[in-house]
């Protein structure tokens, strides 16, 4: 009598398809790290356009004395402080219409120097980390009920805390940065930071 002969081992057949399945499964690999180290990247662009917008911010923080707005103590109402329509009139589309007036207003030769310095420093930045920030551009922006403000004066700004005081929306101010994702097909990216 024959006995039937056992084989033992894989089909071909059985390889072949193991063999794709693997191979799926190493592309699957292959795509999800090209997205992460997308997604890195994205990050990264984020915070250091994050980093110069607040870096920014509080410098010209600093040279106000901490406050963008001063107290006018004769008519018990908070004021725009004049160094900020320096600010405005050096590095901003949408500002005061009479941020010339405003600027000349500013007695303390070094806030002046010092804003020039901040809105030159600012420039380079931006312009220096072209690796960093492709076609980056950063604006100043002066912002009235939430919007940006368009043909306004100082005096519009003017906000008071006393009680029966016209209820008026103090004016913030906003640092936006705007740069091109690294893939061609990428929208324009930005990111801003308000403060008051």
């Amino acid at each position: 009598m024959n006995n039937p002969v056992r084989v033992h081992g894989f089909a071909f057949v059985e390889l072949l398809v193991s063999v794709v399945i693997i191979g799926f499964g190493l592309l699957a690999i292959s795509a999800l790290q090209t997205n992460a180290l997308q997604a890195t990247r994205t990050a990264y662009l984020r915070a250091a356009a994050s980093e110069f917008a607040v870096a920014f911010s509080e410098r010209m923080r600093t040279n106000t004395g901490d406050s963008i707005y001063r107290y006018d103590e004769d008519n018990s109402v908070y004021i725009l402080a004049p160094v900020v329509a320096c600010y405005l009139q050096a590095a901003s589309n949408t500002a005061l219409t009479d941020r010339a007036t405003e600027c000349a207003k500013v007695t303390n030769t070094s806030q002046t120097a010092i804003m020039n310095a901040d809105v030159a420093s600012m420039t380079q930045w931006v312009t220096d980390a072209s690796g960093t920030l492709p076609q980056g551009t950063w604006a100043l922006n002066l912002l009235r009920n939430g919007a940006v403000a368009s043909g306004i004066t100082a005096a519009n700004c003017n906000f008071s805390l006393a009680s029966g005081a016209a209820a008026n929306q103090p004016c913030s101010l906003q640092v936006a940065l705007t740069w091109q994702e690294s893939r061609a097909s990428a929208p324009i990216a930005s990111i801003s930071y308000t403060f008051r």
